[in-house]
């Protein structure tokens, strides 16, 4: 047997895990929410892994970023976009959605997430970011876009802010206020960043309804 084309040497154990855990998320009818998704690969296995969504609730639906539903081999990050069309069941129990990372020849592991779909009924927003997972080198700035969609009769601007980063982590969003549907975010950091897994937030708010949430992780290694 040629075993060139395995990622995974012989006498290894390779596996997959899951470096963020978002276990709870929300999103509203004829809106969307992000999950963000870092793997870490161990014993000696370095190929593609490829992400599947499961479990959703009628209505919903997931895409990727990168759109091809893979994390290619040097990279740890993906965001998964689930959209709840208006005409999908808006209900106060959460469904376990979950989120499978596989790859060849090693164990598929699974990160459940509560996903719950609201009524659209009151006036409000939803937001999403994509990407909304990054792996940076401590000096270096990540760029993402925020999508901001306004539901039942809202109008109004949305401000956004980051909360939770470390030390050294600032963030730009241009432009904040969100008057329209889309604005660009910077995330900046400082070679004085220390290493390590951040889940940080933006947070949307907007007079009169409801603040958003748009969970994001962030990676720091070492320069």
């Amino acid at each position: 047997c040629d075993d060139d084309d395995d990622p995974i040497g012989p006498g290894t154990q390779g596996s997959i895990s899951f470096a963020s855990a978002l276990s709870t998320a929300s999103v509203p009818q004829g809106g969307s929410t992000t999950i963000p998704i870092v793997i870490t690969r161990s014993g000696g296995f370095s190929g593609p892994v490829t992400l599947t969504a499961v479990n959703l609730p009628t209505g919903v639906t997931a895409t990727f970023d990168p759109a091809a539903a893979t994390i290619a081999t040097g990279s740890r990050v993906s965001t998964v976009t689930l959209t709840a069309a208006t005409t999908a069941t808006a209900s106060t129990t959460a469904t376990p959605i979950r989120i499978q990372a596989s790859g060849a020849g090693v164990t598929t592991q699974e990160q459940a997430v509560a996903l719950t779909v609201t009524a659209s009924t009151l006036s409000g927003f939803s937001a999403t970011a994509s990407p909304a997972a990054f792996v940076l080198t401590a000096g270096q700035t990540a760029t993402s876009t925020i999508t901001v969609a306004k539901q039942g009769g809202f109008s109004g601007n949305v401000q956004f802010a980051l909360t939770g980063a470390p030390t050294g982590v600032t963030a730009t969003i241009t432009p904040n206020p969100v008057t329209g549907t889309t604005a660009a975010v910077s995330l900046v950091t400082t070679a004085a960043t220390t290493p390590g897994t951040y889940q940080v937030t933006l947070n949307g708010t907007g007079t009169g309804v409801t603040a958003v949430a748009i969970p994001m992780t962030l990676v720091i290694t070492a320069p």
